[in-house]
């Protein structure tokens, strides 16, 4: 990029990149690029070759759960994205707030609480309870400046649910 005295931007070159595509070398491995889809339908990774490291990037993060929103998130693309990066066995993963992990725990932690998450959020639909009944439930320790985010969690849970005719 290109900027004059005023700042103002003369040229830009702008490159799209999508799965498997080689961004860079790194200690003699190629950087790949992964779409990891869920908490954002364009959500991309990088990872090199030998995955030393894997940067997740708002896949997973350090403290608290992701926001799988109902826009543009899709719990069913979360629950997968998250699997393959358990196969794929990095030794250290980058979330996008917190410290780096060293290892896939944090990504096994996260999997298991979504699916501990989706079986109460069955098993309060099937006693006839609301979304906004469940959140009241399953968020009552937690502050209600975040029942707005848990709430269209549990949502993404239930459109999952249907998708997948469970309910």
């Amino acid at each position: 990029i290109k900027k004059t005295d005023s700042s103002v931007i003369e040229s830009l070159e702008i490159s799209f990149a999508g799965e498997g595509d080689i961004l860079v070398k790194w200690r003699g491995n190629n950087v790949m690029v992964f779409e990891v889809p869920g908490h954002a339908e364009g959500q991309l990774a990088l990872a090199p070759e030998n995955m030393e490291w894997f940067l997740a990037g708002d896949l997973i993060q350090g403290a608290g759960t992701v926001v799988i929103g109902s826009e543009d998130g899709n719990m069913i693309d979360y629950f997968h994205s998250l699997k393959r990066i358990i196969r794929l066995n990095p030794k250290i993963v980058l979330p996008s707030h917190g410290k780096a992990q060293h290892s896939t725990k944090c990504i096994k932690d996260t999997l298991n609480h979504r699916i501990q998450r989706e079986k109460q959020v069955l098993r309060l639909y099937k006693a006839g309870y609301t979304a906004e009944q469940m959140v009241e439930d399953l968020y009552r320790n937690v502050d209600r400046h975040l029942w707005p985010l848990a709430l269209e969690n549990i949502r993404s849970h239930l459109v999952k649910l249907k998708t997948e005719q469970i309910l």
